[in-house]
């Protein structure tokens, strides 16, 4: 079973905006942890952070758990992605809302998750009767 949360915002928030899924989890007796990427830092982000600075950062949390669902949220998802590839600890990775990058692609071609790639919207051509709730 999985023991930890651990949470990652996305790039246009902080750990901050996760308290009360946090509250909500300790609520549910499942511990969790956020994720301050390096990158995002309020004040001042670190020189060199970039996406490869996040996925480290990101790595270095579930070192100190055994059993963690890592959730990214938006730009997240690639260095979660990144992150989660091999770590002993991560069991599963959830994604919301969040980018997923394919092995070997820019980040620059990844659709955005809130906007699907034209072939998954096509409308239908047919003139025939929608399905039933649509």
């Amino acid at each position: 079973m999985v023991d930890t949360a651990v949470l990652v915002h996305g790039a246009w928030h902080s750990p901050w905006c996760r308290h009360e899924v946090v509250a909500e989890l300790e609520r549910q007796g499942i511990r969790s942890v956020l994720v301050d990427l390096p990158s995002c830092r309020a004040a001042v982000p670190e020189a060199r952070a970039d996406m490869h600075a996040d996925a480290a950062e990101i790595r270095r949390t579930p070192d100190a758990h055994d059993d963690v669902v890592l959730v990214a949220h938006s730009y997240a998802g690639i260095p979660a992605t990144e992150a989660a590839a091999g770590h002993p600890a991560v069991r599963h990775l959830v994604c919301v809302a969040a980018y997923i990058a394919d092995e070997g692609r820019p980040c620059s071609a990844t659709p955005s998750p809130t906007r699907a790639p034209t072939s998954w919207t096509r409308r239908r051509t047919s003139t025939s009767t929608p399905p039933p709730g649509r």
